[in-house]
């Protein structure tokens, strides 16, 4: 008995299914059959014309805007200066080094130098003072 009630419920389904499909088959084929007859409806030539007439007034009127507003940008914008080079630079020449970086690093060579003769007369301080005892 279960087997039967479950076999009539998948028929019920499987017919509530197709006519589901068929309202939508029977719509889709009203659409189609709409368009098909405005397409070629008695006033369907000249309704494609004033379609397309208008489109092309769109279009023309959307490059005269175009137009005129590059024309307003090539009025209103500063003129060009010719290229000039970079000047160059008093601190640094790509080949040889500043006289600015030059005195720095001399200033930082003299500091260690003053730094390793402290070191070395204080070293020879603790050797003399050591062996004198």
């Amino acid at each position: 008995m279960k087997l039967f009630g479950a076999l009539l419920r998948v028929k019920r389904q499987k017919i509530q299914r197709q006519s589901q499909q068929d309202s939508k088959r029977r719509k889709i084929m009203s659409d189609l059959d709409a368009r098909e007859r405005a397409a070629f409806a008695p006033d369907a030539p000249q309704r494609i014309a004033r379609k397309l007439k208008d489109e092309i007034a769109r279009i023309r009127a959307m490059h005269s805007k175009e137009k005129e507003a590059h024309t307003r940008a090539k009025e209103s914008s500063v003129p060009l200066q010719p290229f000039q080079p970079p000047m160059p630079s008093p601190f640094f020449n790509a080949g040889e080094p500043s006289n600015l970086v030059i005195a720095g690093h001399q200033k930082f060579e003299d500091e260690e130098l003053e730094k390793m003769r402290k070191a070395a007369q204080k070293k020879k301080s603790n050797v003399e003072g050591s062996s004198s005892s």
